[in-house]
């Protein structure tokens, strides 16, 4: 039934999930009957009311299944789902494609939308309802950060909002595919799932980060009446609030946490607008794009219901407290609902026709009416059968405000007359012909001029409009264009701050890279006096190996004298050992061919022998002590010598350490030169590429300011105001920030 209708809101609770058993949260409400629910001892009330035990099934044959009858006879319809996160949302709008126990509403939308298409008897139905096609078209988009994006078209991202002729807004450029059974809708889904975003919480494995919105257009022509009906369902999966205690939200996922609570408030907002004042003034739709969606849905034309879903845990009691109070308050939202209907030219012209000809009953029933004036005027009595209210009811069949019109002017005459009221004469109140026919020509004047004016109201109505669109479009530039330059106004101030951290970090680089090169000099110039020290000590080995040469050959020289003055002492040795030998012989001959030896003779021999003997006793303690002396000096010699190698070896081994250490730093020398080199080249690069950004900013920047003065004056006010935005300290910071780059890579 067309008219006024209130939102109609029905609530859901989900069964206790794990993390609530974990949390020991005890079950605090209970279902004294269909439509009530006592959250903690405080009841609400609400059109349906399905306990934690409920059936897909039950849910959809008692909540969703009128908008499907609604939605084809022309009316438009939405249904969407409300509630914290991990409510059960997304189970009730979608559920399982797969499972037939649990699917969801959409799916179950779906497939009687195309039953009731099938089970139409074309030959049954009545002459003037008639169908002669139907067609249906369906679009897929979610709200993710303010943001529009198309689910069945991952290319079209941030999509605007128009209005159409009707003010209804629509989504401009999106994707409509039309189709032909439910199979082909069910891909659509699962493709536009894969799309949507979702991520892992604290308290939802899978918890949807934006708000999805599936449109299915289902458009009828009717032969009879010659018109084309056309109805719209807006199925509507909302994303949940979220306390970010309890989700642990973090990173992206707190800005998209942040973006749906922000949406969520402006829907309560709309909400609020729409129930709390008697006279309804300003409804703030256009603070977030879901309420700018579901305008027709808030106090438009559409059939709306609401699922809120709930937890009936004491874990979640707040949260689902406020989700009822919501819930409360949308109940007694008011749309005006009427058919959606497209006339053909024909049928245009009946209704025409038909308004001509009431057009034409009233002109008659208000010459009468004005004959009845001008008779009372003149004095004269008209008599009950006479009066137009009374006596030509039957006559004149126009509206009730014509026939009352003309009853309450015959009443009040009548009632004047009784009173003694005098009437006007004749003479007074009489119109000439000539008067009469200028009125007539006058009004004739009046009445083009009053066409051309509304033609004129026309025209400057819809130049009016025309500029309201353009106003909207170019207001939402101007904001988009704010944001982005407040989003890259932050941007470049952390990249200023970052570069600054850069830069200090470079100085102590630089620093550090001095301390090398003052750290190398100086190993140069140690490393230049080893190398004068170690050519020293290697003449000081050279001499001392001259010097052990010399030794050793001397040393060979006294070896060898020695050995020659042993065979002297042995053959001295023997021959007084012969002497002797022969001395005895001779002494026993003399002994015994003399018995009396001559004494003189005898002590010139002691005497001799005695000679002798103190003559070999000297010569042998000589040889004693050269030989001594000799092998003293021999044994020195060899300690020097084994010193002396040792000093040497000592001397190879640190020679060899300064030669590695000289490889060492020379190799550090030639990876510093190869780094500078390449930091060169790459300040080059950078200073050409920043030359290319800031003509290619600046060719930009001129043409944004062709098309909107005010709005380049802004972004040139806010270059002028950002710190350090000359063309030198960018590149210095880029500069910068390579430098450190590429000695990060060095390291």
């Amino acid at each position: 039934m067309d008219g006024v209708c209130n939102v109609r809101v029905v609530c859901r609770y989900r069964p206790h999930n794990k993390i609530e058993d974990t949390q020991g949260g005890q079950q605090v409400c209970s279902f004294p009957s269909k439509d009530s629910v006592k959250q903690n001892g405080r009841p609400y009330q609400f059109d349906r009311v399905f306990d934690p035990s409920t059936s897909q099934h039950l849910l959809y044959k008692e909540a969703a299944q009128p908008i499907v009858s609604d939605v084809l006879k022309g009316r438009n319809g939405t249904m969407f789902a409300y509630g914290q996160t991990s409510s059960g949302k997304t189970h009730t709008m979608e559920g399982v494609l797969d499972d037939d126990d649990l699917r969801g509403v959409i799916p179950r939308i779906v497939d009687d939308i195309f039953t009731y298409i099938q089970q139409m008897d074309p030959s049954s139905a009545e002459e003037d309802n008639k169908v002669d096609n139907f067609m249906i078209k369906v679009s897929y988009f979610e709200i993710y950060m303010e943001r529009i994006h198309d689910l069945l078209d991952v290319t079209k991202k941030n999509l605007s909002i128009h209005e159409d002729e009707k003010k209804s807004p629509y989504v401009k450029d999106l994707t409509e595919i039309f189709v032909s059974e439910p199979q082909e809708v069910y891909e659509l889904i699962a493709k536009g799932k894969s799309n949507r975003r979702v991520a892992a919480t604290n308290m939802n494995l899978h918890s949807s980060r934006s708000h999805s919105i599936l449109q299915i257009t289902v458009k009828q022509s009717l032969e009879g009446e010659k018109k084309t009906l056309q109805g719209k369902l807006y199925l509507v999966d909302l994303a949940g609030s979220e306390k970010v205690g309890k989700t642990g939200a973090a990173g992206l996922t707190l800005e998209e946490a942040k973006n749906i609570n922000k949406s969520l408030s402006a829907l309560g907002n709309v909400i609020s607008a729409l129930t709390e004042s008697t006279k309804r003034g300003h409804v703030p739709y256009r603070d977030s794009k879901l309420t700018r969606i579901l305008q027709e849905s808030l106090g438009g034309n559409a059939k709306t219901t609401m699922v809120i879903c709930c937890s009936p845990s004491s874990f979640n009691d707040l949260e689902t407290k406020s989700t009822l109070d919501f819930g409360k308050r949308a109940k007694a939202i008011k749309n005006r609902v009427v058919i959606n209907e497209e006339l053909t030219a024909e049928e245009w012209k009946k209704r025409y026709q038909k308004e001509h000809e009431k057009n034409d009953k009233l002109n008659r029933v208000l010459t009468a009416l004005e004959t009845e004036v001008r008779r009372w005027r003149a004095g004269e009595k008209v008599g009950a059968s006479e009066q137009v209210g009374l006596a030509s009811k039957r006559a004149v069949t126009g509206t009730r405000q014509g026939q009352s019109t003309g009853g309450n002017i015959a009443a009040a005459v009548a009632t004047a007359a009784a009173a003694g009221v005098p009437m006007p004469s004749v003479g007074d109140a009489g119109i000439s012909a000539e008067a009469r026919q200028a009125f007539e020509e006058e009004r004739k004047k009046l009445f083009a001029d009053l066409d051309e004016k509304d033609g004129e109201i026309n025209s400057l109505g819809q130049e009016v409009e025309r500029l309201k669109v353009a106003n909207v479009d170019l207001q939402e530039l101007v904001e988009m264009t704010s944001s982005e330059a407040a989003a890259h106004l932050k941007k470049l101030t952390g990249m200023q701050e970052e570069c600054d951290q850069n830069a200090e970090q470079v100085k102590e680089v630089y620093k550090a890279l001095e301390d090398m090169a003052l750290n190398y000099d100086t190993k140069n110039q140690e490393l230049d006096e080893q190398r004068e020290e170690f050519e020293k000590l290697k003449e000081v080995s050279e001499t001392v190996q001259n010097d052990l040469q010399v030794t050793r050959v001397e040393l060979k020289s006294l070896q060898e004298q020695i050995l020659s003055r042993h065979g002297d002492l042995e053959n001295v040795l023997n021959h007084w050992y012969n002497s002797l030998v022969g001395l005895g012989s001779e002494l026993q001959c003399d002994m015994d061919s003399c018995m009396r030896p001559n004494a003189a003779t005898l002590e010139e021999s002691i005497a001799s022998l005695r000679l002798l003997d103190t003559n070999l006793h000297s010569s042998l303690k000589a040889l004693t002590r050269r030989s001594d002396s000799l092998s003293a000096t021999l044994h020195s010699t060899e300690n020097e010598l084994s010193s002396r190698l040792e000093d040497i070896s000592n001397l190879k081994l640190r020679v060899s350490q300064y030669e590695a250490d000289s490889c060492s730093y020379e190799s550090n020398l030639t990876e510093l030169q190869q780094s500078n080199q390449s930091l060169q080249a790459a300040l080059d690069s950078l200073s050409q590429e920043m030359t290319a950004l800031t003509a290619a900013a600046n060719a930009q920047a001129a043409q944004r300011g062709s098309g909107s003065k005010d709005t380049s004056q802004r972004k040139a006010s806010n270059v002028a105001t950002f710190p350090g935005s000359s063309s030198d300290q960018p590149a210095d910071s880029l500069l910068d920030h390579v430098i450190l780059s590429q000695l990060a890579s060095v390291d």
